[in-house]
């Protein structure tokens, strides 16, 4: 009787999480950008071909394999358009000693106005879809992945599902990566409220494993 209710509770912990889940996606009508105050962020050089890359660009890279960026959130401010992401944010090389340099970047919450930022409203998916409808042919958007022609060469971006660059390329016309950055940080799924579904989720199973083992608490 007592493996039957246990076995009933958790079925109904699972269906809470999964419609919890369901409702948060479904009632979100408008874009929405998950930045909060003091988050911050790491990319790093995995791969960079200084010839090929001064060929295309006319100048030397000023990184090579293993350098780092940082990008730290001031503050994040409400606009008519969408978002002003105030950010602090160090350079290559610059071991994030000292002070970084303020600067800000305007998020657009309609995907007719998207622009290659490091950052883009969510659901990602959804607004970049969106945004594939209106945007001009040198684009060529694949799922949470961006590819801008130009001239010469192609710019990839890819994007989490929190609207996080995750990578960012450059690639002659001869397919060869010139230089290839990638995010360094992991972000957890839906956030807090992630992390409160996996706390209740533990307690019931350390609760169903001392149950069964008829275990006493004291």
């Amino acid at each position: 009787m007592k493996r039957k209710i246990l076995f009933i509770f958790g079925l109904l912990l699972s269906s809470f999480i999964v419609l919890s889940l369901s409702i948060n996606g479904h009632a979100q009508a408008t874009y929405e950008l998950e930045l909060n105050e003091d988050d911050s962020f790491i990319w790093e050089v995995e791969e960079v071909r200084p010839r090929n890359f001064e060929k295309v660009f006319g100048f030397e890279p000023a990184f090579e394999v293993g350098d780092e960026t940082q990008k730290k959130v001031v503050d994040v401010i409400d606009t008519s358009y969408g978002w002003s992401v105030v950010l602090e944010e160090w350079d290559y090389n610059s071991n994030f000693q000292g002070n970084g340099t303020i600067r800000s970047d305007v998020i657009y919450s309609e995907p007719e106005d998207y622009e290659d930022n490091v950052f883009i409203p969510t659901p990602a998916n959804d607004y970049l879809t969106e945004a594939a409808q209106v945007l001009p042919s040198e684009y060529i958007i694949e799922g949470l992945r961006v590819t801008k022609r130009f001239s010469n060469y192609d710019m990839i971006l890819e994007y989490n599902a929190q609207g996080i660059k995750i990578l960012e390329q450059y690639v002659d016309d001869d397919g060869i990566i010139l230089v290839s950055i990638e995010a360094t940080f992991n972000i957890i799924p839906l956030g807090n409220y992630f992390m409160g579904f996996i706390i209740v989720g533990v307690l019931a199973i350390v609760y169903a494993v001392l149950k069964h083992n008829k275990i006493k608490i004291r």
